[in-house]
């Protein structure tokens, strides 16, 4: 289609502090919006990734949390994460007429696809499981993330090289009978981190090889680029948390704000 980018420009991962994730977030998408395909890969500082319809006080443990790292808002729906840089985060932001058709669930589908080849050409072996994750014999791998806009798509993914799971459980809101000894060895067989089975993975490999698979899924041929400097920006505000009389929460494969987003919890407010 003319006018349409020919290329997806990508950069290898890097760490970033997470106060700066969001703005991060803002600069994809406005080149997107201006009619470039860009893929980005990021290690984050400490923190907990928090879905964009969660709320804070419901999702994470914030007496936990305190002041020992922040608390960041993403732009696509879903759970919320704890997050340190031994995981991956991958963000690709396309115009709408690039990206994937069809239902958020579809377009999830599709995009997680590309990630399943590149983990197989590394010989990892995994699967699509519905909504949103990728496993290895019942074992997560990976997760992903879809919202879009009137112009952009949006999809995010996460996939631990590492993974503290004592970390996870304090930092999200979950039973706490789940950091005994026997909750936490029953939380460590949930996982599979990419470097349980490659433990020499080499992160500039497995960004080479995400990209590549991505570029051939949606028609395009990744260009690398270098990482953008960190931007010099205030730190993101904590978010607030949602208030409501009474609130209830619903499984969707969509809701309409100002992003449309897969696999998220809207909030219903009674008056």
């Amino acid at each position: 289609m003319e006018g349409l980018p020919v290329t997806l420009v990508w950069h290898d991962a890097h760490t970033l502090k997470a106060d700066v994730f969001p703005a991060y977030e803002d600069a994809l998408f406005t080149r997107a919006r201006a009619g470039a395909a860009v893929l980005g890969f990021l290690r984050l500082t400490r923190c907990a990734l928090l879905g964009a319809f969660e709320d804070p006080a419901r999702a994470l443990r914030l007496s936990y949390i305190g002041t020992r790292f922040p608390v960041i808002r993403r732009a696509t729906g879903g759970g919320s994460l704890s997050l340190d840089p031994e995981t991956l985060v991958l963000v690709l932001a396309l115009p709408r007429a690039l990206a994937p058709q069809g239902p958020l669930s579809e377009v999830m589908d599709t995009l997680c696809r590309p990630l399943i080849a590149a983990l197989e050409g590394l010989g990892v072996t995994a699967t699509f499981t519905a909504p949103n994750d990728i496993v290895s014999a019942g074992r997560k791998r990976a997760s992903g993330f879809v919202a879009r806009s009137a112009e952009v798509v949006v999809f995010e993914a996460v996939l631990p090289l590492e993974l503290d799971v004592e970390e996870l459980l304090k930092t999200l809101r979950l039973p706490l009978e789940k950091l005994s000894e026997k909750g936490l060895l029953a939380a460590r067989e949930r996982f599979a981190p990419l470097r349980d089975t490659l433990p020499a993975l080499n992160p500039g490999r497995l960004c080479a090889a995400l990209a590549q698979s991505l570029g051939a899924a949606v028609g395009l041929k990744p260009v690398r680029e270098k990482p953008p400097r960190p931007a010099a920006v205030a730190p993101a505000p904590s978010p607030d948390p949602i208030t409501a009389d009474l609130s209830a929460f619903l499984k969707t494969p969509g809701g309409d704000t100002h992003w449309k987003s897969a696999y998220c919890c809207i909030v219903l407010t009674f008056s």
